[in-house]
């Protein structure tokens, strides 16, 4: 499986205290990956350094063997699209409209969009559960329903990666599993790569085909799921007692805290 993104001695300072040092990833096309790690631990920094919004002290990130350093932010849109935590709309948009926004590394300056773009929003948007929503205002929508529509505008970007900074925290269970099932299956059924910071670990173990592990700007562990929720790693970077159990549907493992 080809990789997609690379990280390389990335170091990143925040006056004079390393958010990340000498990191090193390799992420594979059409994966789920989650990162964990208490908070402080840089993985919000991390998705940052991908998608440009901050400095690199030291090191390199590849996107398709192509340094980003050497991409315009229009380009590296091409091939990243974010999913914010909390998105502010300060504007009286419909669902369409918002969608829409992710074609705008595809157009040229003063370009309108085209019947294609249409057609691509319009499957984005019924990929995400989201096409009832073309024509109601973001006013009206629920946080679940918002959510969707920021998923369905990064799809719109047809960019091959999709960062997502706990993109499920803000939401109930339902909308949780909702969005969660929605870029597992365009992981699934795309090819996408998704790269997802998350804090609930037993939600992480039920989607992602791997999963890091981050604590103070390092990582601990990476691997399948199985592999690394271990008991001594969980324990470790948390500072909690835990137990881990067998989930008896899923045969994955599952956390329970234990209080001492």
């Amino acid at each position: 499986m080809s990789s997609v993104l690379e990280i390389k001695n990335l170091t990143i300072d925040y006056n004079g205290i390393k958010a990340i040092e000498n990191l090193n990833l390799d992420f594979k096309r059409g994966k789920f990956y989650t990162i964990l790690g208490p908070n402080g631990a840089g993985k919000s920094t991390l998705l940052k350094a991908i998608s440009k919004n901050i400095d690199i002290m030291k090191g390199s990130i590849f996107i398709e063997a192509i340094n980003i350093k050497d991409l315009k932010i229009k380009n590296l849109a091409k091939k990243i699209s974010m999913v914010p935590q909390e998105t502010s709309i300060d504007f009286d948009l419909m669902g369409e409209e918002i969608v829409l926004m992710g074609r705008i590394p595809h157009l040229k300056r003063l370009e309108k969009e085209g019947s294609n773009d249409l057609s691509i929003v319009r499957e984005a948007m019924k990929k995400t559960n989201t096409l009832h929503l073309r024509n109601r205002s973001v006013t009206k929508m629920s946080g679940g329903e918002k959510q969707r529509i920021i998923v369905a505008r990064a799809l719109a970007q047809e960019a091959g990666i999709m960062l997502l900074d706990e993109p499920v925290s803000q939401l109930d269970l339902h909308n949780q599993i909702e969005i969660m099932n929605i870029i597992r299956n365009l992981v699934n059924k795309e090819g996408l790569t998704a790269i997802c910071v998350l804090h609930d670990i037993n939600l992480a173990v039920n989607y992602s085909d791997e999963i890091l592990i981050m604590k103070s700007g390092s990582l601990i562990s990476m691997g399948k799921p199985v592999d690394i929720i271990r008991q001594d790693i969980i324990e470790e970077t948390y500072g909690i007692s835990v137990k881990i159990i067998d989930n008896p549907i899923t045969n994955k493992p599952f956390i329970i805290h234990v209080n001492i």
